[in-house]
């Protein structure tokens, strides 16, 4: 629990009863069914608290790494994504996980942080898997939030580049590093 400020997740038998507290103003959502007061700041340790209740206990024994988008949100705030992305080792067999979509990839250790017990890629990983995998200028967005929140450096995103050359998209990545690169030196 992040300070004294309660979370509420939605339950099965009442969904639609905190989504009308927050239209109400008497709540803020954060991430899926999860809402705090609005008071509650907006800070990463909350939003993690927020998103490990929304990882089944299946999921969490499976050590799961949020990603993409998700890991963005973590660090730098802004709407939550939807769905939420997530890394697990593979052969683990997927689930159905509502709001969740599941990716079975192995992650170095070195690209992995701790933030509120959650685990996440950092800011680097997060930045090279997100040029891989996005068009450029959705990536570019996302490296200009993570580089103000984080100090990122284009030198940081190549360097866990150089570590996936089997991955797909790297070549397309690496040319988005360099246009934001170009971008920063000016």
């Amino acid at each position: 629990m992040v300070g004294v400020s309660p979370i509420y997740r939605a339950r099965d038998d009442a969904p639609g009863e905190l989504a009308r507290l927050a239209s109400d103003g008497l709540l803020r959502p954060v991430v899926g069914d999860v809402y705090v007061s609005p008071d509650t700041p907006d800070l990463p340790e909350l939003r993690a608290t927020a998103l490990l209740l929304l990882l089944p206990v299946p999921l969490q024994d499976r050590e799961p790494v949020i990603a993409l988008e998700a890991a963005v949100w973590l660090e730098t705030g802004g709407s939550a994504p939807d769905p939420v992305d997530v890394y697990v080792a593979v052969h683990g067999g997927r689930r159905n996980c509502p709001g969740l979509r599941i990716h079975e990839i192995r992650v170095d250790p070195r690209d992995v942080e701790l933030i509120g017990g959650l685990r996440v890629t950092g800011p680097a990983r997060t930045a090279a898997d997100l040029c891989r995998t996005r068009p450029a200028d959705q990536a570019l967005d996302h490296l200009d939030r993570l580089c103000a929140e984080t100090g990122l450096t284009p030198a940081a995103v190549s360097a866990v580049l150089g570590r996936l050359p089997r991955h797909p998209g790297v070549a397309g990545a690496r040319e988005v590093v360099g246009r934001w690169a170009a971008r920063h030196s000016r």
